[in-house]
C-alpha cells in the first residue's frame, strides 16, 4: 500500500510538472534527491501535495509534457482498462530505473524553477547599482576662488581632490594679497569664492554686500617669523636684529594682512624697522628673500615652511601674541553655488583641516 501511495503521488507530481512545463518563476520545492542502493527517491513531497490539490481541477492533466512516457499520455483510455492499476504498479515494480528517470525529470525541472529565481534576483539588484551611480554625482562646471597668497599651496591641493573626486567641476584659484583681491571683487571680478588672511578684508566684502548671507567661515590661523638666507649669514635670532645696518629688510604693506601683523608685532617688541621694501604679498617678501635681494624678511610661518631649505626660518616669541585668522565665504553673485558650497565644506572640514595643518596652518 506504501508503494501504491507513492506511486500515485508521483503520478500526480508529474502531471503538475505538465501542467507547468512553461512557467518559470514557481518557487521550487524539490529539496534533494538521495541515492539509495543504486535507485533514485525523492526527499521532499511538498510539490506532490501541490499536485494532490491541482488534480482536482477540471481538465487537469490535459496538456502534453516532455517528461511524460507514452503511458500517460494515453491515460483516459487505460481508465477504461480493467486492472489499470495493478498494470501500472507492475511496471514500476518492473523498471525502477524507469522511476528515477521520472524524479530525475521533475527535479530538472525545479532546478530550471530556481534558475528562472535567481536570475530575477540578479536583475533586481541592477537599480540599486544605477542609483549609486547616479548618487555620486555632484557640482561641475568652474568655480573662481580668490584667495589669499599665504594659502597658495594648501588651496592648490585642495581644488586638485576636488577635481580628481568630482570630474566636471574645474577649480579657478586667483592668488594676492587680501586687499588687492577685494580691490579686484569691488571692481566686479567674477569670484564664487573669498578667502581671507585676516578678518579685516572680509569685513571690507560684508559692507559692499558682496558676501553671501551665511557668515563667513574662519577655518586657518597664522603666525609671523623671520626667513634669511640660508645659514643665516647675518646671524639674526630676533626681532631686535632686524635693525642692525648692515641687514635690509622686507616687509609686507600694511594695508595687506601679514603687513597689519608685521605693524603689531613691532609695536608689541618696541621695534622700529626701514625697510627696503614694502610688498603687496606675502610671497612677494618671501622671493625678495630667496632671489638675494634682500637680507631678511618677515612672513608668514606657514611660508617659511613652504620655502624649505631655501630660507633659514627664526622664530621669536613676539609672533604668538599676534594672530591672523583667515575667513571663507562664497560670494552673493557666485555663478556655481553648489560648486562654491562644496569647495567652502572642504576647506572647512575634516580632508581640508588635515591639509593646512600640514602646511603649518593652526586653528583659528
Amino acid at each position: 500500500m506504501v508503494l501504491w501511495r507513492e506511486t500515485l503521488q508521483l503520478r500526480a507530481s508529474i502531471r503538475l510538472w505538465s501542467r507547468i512545463g512553461s512557467v518559470k518563476l514557481l518557487p521550487p520545492s524539490v529539496s534533494a534527491k538521495t541515492q539509495r542502493g543504486g535507485s533514485w527517491r525523492l526527499t521532499s513531497y511538498l510539490p506532490i501535495k501541490v499536485a494532490l490539490a491541482a488534480s482536482q481541477r477540471p481538465g487537469f492533466g490535459n496538456r502534453k509534457s516532455c517528461c511524460d512516457s507514452g503511458e500517460i499520455h494515453q491515460r483516459r483510455d487505460r481508465d477504461r482498462r480493467p486492472h489499470r492499476q495493478d498494470s501500472f504498479m507492475s511496471s514500476v515494480m518492473r523498471n525502477r530505473s524507469g522511476r528515477g528517470r521520472i524524479v530525475t525529470c521533475a527535479v530538472a525541472v525545479g532546478a530550471l524553477i530556481m534558475t528562472g529565481c535567481a536570475s530575477v534576483g540578479q536583475q533586481s539588484a541592477k537599480p540599486g547599482a544605477l542609483g549609486t551611480m547616479s548618487g555620486s554625482s555632484g557640482p561641475t562646471g568652474q568655480i573662481n576662488v580668490y584667495a589669499a597668497a599665504s594659502l597658495t599651496s594648501p588651496f592648490t591641493r585642495i581644488g586638485k581632490q576636488l577635481e580628481s573626486t568630482h570630474p566636471g567641476l574645474k577649480v579657478v584659484l586667483v592668488f594676492a594679497g587680501s586687499s588687492e583681491l577685494v580691490s579686484q571683487l569691488s571692481a566686479g571680478a567674477k569670484g564664487d569664492v573669498f578667502a581671507s588672511a585676516d578678518e579685516a578684508n572680509m569685513d571690507k566684502v560684508l559692507r559692499a554686500g558682496l558676501v553671501g548671507a551665511e557668515k563667513p567661515k574662519l577655518f586657518a590661523a597664522n603666525h609671523l617669523a623671520i626667513v634669511t638666507a640660508p645659514g643665516n649669514p647675518h646671524g639674526i635670532s630676533s626681532l631686535s636684529d632686524l635693525v642692525k645696518p648692515n641687514v635690509s629688510v622686507v616687509v609686507c604693506a600694511e594695508q595687506v594682512p601679514c603687513g597689519g601683523a608685521t605693524k603689531r608685532v613691532l609695536k608689541k617688541a618696541g621695534v622700529g624697522l626701514n625697510p627696503v621694501s614694502e610688498e603687496n604679498s606675502v610671497t612677494s617678501v618671501l622671493g625678495k628673500v630667496t632671489s638675494g635681494q634682500a637680507d631678511a624678511g618677515l612672513v608668514y610661518r606657514t611660508d617659511a615652511q613652504v620655502a624649505g631649505s631655501a630660507v633659514a626660518r627664526v622664530d621669536f616669541p613676539e609672533s604668538d601674541a599676534v594672530v591672523n585668522r583667515y575667513s571663507i565665504a562664497v560670494m552673493n553673485d557666485s555663478g556655481n553655488k553648489k560648486g562654491s558650497d562644496l569647495f567652502v565644506a572642504e576647506v572647512t572640514g575634516p580632508e581640508g583641516q588635515k591639509v593646512l595643518r600640514e602646511y603649518g596652518f593652526v586653528k583659528p
